[in-house]
């Protein structure tokens, strides 16, 4: 009966030994992959635009390019077109960046540039717009991020709108 409790005894002890394996071996992984579970969450671009004393900054995530068309790169046109981006740019910049500056109606794109993303076959524009103050030749420029799909990622803005 002795031999029979310390068989018990033992098979109860490995099996708690191998609980114990199996939280620490759950606990490593989870170490272990940790940065892959939180690569998602860092920003791969920051971008500060400042414009009549309003700071507008944009952080943009992997999780933001969920909704981002993909763009084979061996197809010539991408599925938003430049043109089409710059268009999108200057409307924003217009209705929701200038509102509250009426002496200043129009904006104008002057750049657009193309890049990659962390996320295979995923790209963005970034456009160069240059809001038009009538009687000057200073013209703030103003880098708007543009999706594939056509929207542009809500920054956050700090500062006192005029």
């Amino acid at each position: 009966m002795n031999n029979s409790k310390k068989c018990h005894s033992t098979n109860l002890t490995k099996n708690e030994d191998f609980m114990k394996y199996r939280f620490l071996m759950v606990l490593c992984l989870l170490f272990r992959c940790s940065p892959c579970l939180c690569a998602e969450e860092r920003p791969f671009l920051n971008l500060t635009n400042s414009f009549e004393g309003r700071i507008y900054s944009w952080e943009l995530r992997n999780k933001d390019l969920l909704r981002s068309p993909k763009w084979d790169t061996n197809q010539d046109e991408p599925p938003l077109a430049p043109r089409m981006a710059m268009r999108r740019a200057e409307a924003y910049v217009r209705d929701e960046i200038m509102t509250g500056f009426p002496q200043m109606a129009r904006s104008r794109a002057v750049g657009v540039a193309i890049h990659p993303t962390g996320v295979a076959d995923v790209w963005f524009y970034t456009v160069e717009v240059t809001p038009i103050r009538p009687g000057s030749n200073f013209h703030e420029r103003l880098n708007i991020v543009v999706f594939m799909d056509g929207t542009i990622p809500e920054p956050f803005a700090i500062g006192r709108r005029k």
